[in-house]
């Protein structure tokens, strides 16, 4: 973090919200800089930093399409988030280019209010660095979150059964209103019951063909329209309508080539002929059946395999990565601090 965040009056970028810890840490080491606590090691400053002092006016903008996660580390930040030091915006990080572009518009020529952080327009035009040259460090932790593999209704995890759906964002994204209560209560978790109902049934629109799969398909573009188009709708595609709807050679190469699956032109065989796939025990158990005797690490590694590639194929995670990074050359001021972890499975 020392290296990533080095001038006290900079924008920082939080692709990932998640839980809030990286923000968190960001705002933390914004305080430690303004109070003047930053180690000393000229490696944790660039040369063309524009420290200004003790007094810090460094914010952390934070993006996230999952609703539970803008809830949760809106509380957990409430204290950066009255102060004016941290926003949040419900956006998928490959939009991150729109969302500063549309908020240095909107925005910067006149002032915000923190209350006002956590939504579209001119909310954030206070989190954009007004000289134009782009924020001073992006971090992305790729991958699914701690809070999203506990929550079994969130079907990402092959440990309880739960709802095929592996979604991101499962909801309508929240309000500024709704971030700015969620910031100020206890809070619930927010997830419809009417989100496993719907990524059981799968979604028959969404069927492909082998010809349309190449690389990704119109189906994965089409999942992605909502959060591209900043709408306000979840998308469509479940891990329910992946199992339970594609053709043996697309459900394998999301097996191989995202799940990097050695046996994945037999697992995949086996899924079709047992369709329809019920829920995340079913898809464990045929999984199961298609691996020889072994130890118990071996097949959770295959299970691992199975889930991580399903999860990529139903967020589209290969295309939004090329596409932050793609913003990344663009929002980066020279000298700045691009921060990626490794994708968690």
């Amino acid at each position: 973090m020392d290296l990533l965040v080095w001038d006290p009056n900079g924008v920082y970028v939080d692709g990932t919200l998640g839980g809030g810890g990286h923000s968190l840490a960001i705002c933390e080491r914004l305080d430690e800089l303004a109070a003047g606590n930053a180690p000393s090691e000229e490696a944790a400053v660039p040369a063309d930093s524009s420290l200004k002092g003790p007094k810090s006016t460094g914010k952390c903008l934070s993006l996230d399409r999952d609703p539970e996660a803008l809830a949760t580390a809106s509380r957990r930040l409430a204290t950066h988030l009255a102060s004016g030091r941290w926003a949040c915006a419900a956006a998928d990080f490959r939009t991150l280019e729109a969302v500063l572009r549309v908020n240095h518009s909107s925005g910067s020529s006149s002032s915000s209010s923190s209350s006002d952080s956590g939504g579209g327009g001119g909310a954030l035009g206070h989190l954009v660095p007004s000289d134009g040259l782009g924020v001073h460090g992006l971090l992305l932790d790729l991958g699914v979150s701690s809070h999203q593999l506990d929550d079994r209704k969130r079907g990402f995890s092959f440990r309880d059964d739960g709802p095929l759906d592996m979604r991101m964002g499962q909801q309508a994204v929240p309000s500024p209103e709704e971030l700015r209560d969620w910031a100020t209560s206890s809070g619930s978790s927010r997830t419809s019951s009417s989100d496993s109902e719907d990524c059981e049934k799968g979604n028959k629109d969404s069927n492909i063909d082998d010809a349309s799969f190449g690389d990704l398909g119109d189906e994965l573009s089409a999942s992605s329209d909502d959060a591209d188009s900043g709408s306000s709708s979840s998308s469509s595609l479940t891990a329910a309508t992946i199992v339970n709807t594609w053709p043996v050679s697309a459900l394998e190469r999301v097996l191989r080539d995202y799940g990097e699956e050695p046996r994945a032109h037999k697992m995949a065989l086996r899924i079709t002929e047992a369709r329809p796939i019920n829920g995340t025990a079913h898809l464990v158990d045929l999984v199961r059946s298609c691996l020889p005797p072994g130890p118990p690490k071996e097949k959770r590694k295959a299970l691992t395999r199975v889930f991580q590639g399903l999860r990529i194929a139903v967020n589209d995670e290969m295309a939004a990565l090329e596409a932050v990074l793609e913003a990344a050359a663009k929002v980066v001021r020279p000298g700045g601090d691009l921060k990626e972890k490794p994708t968690r499975t």
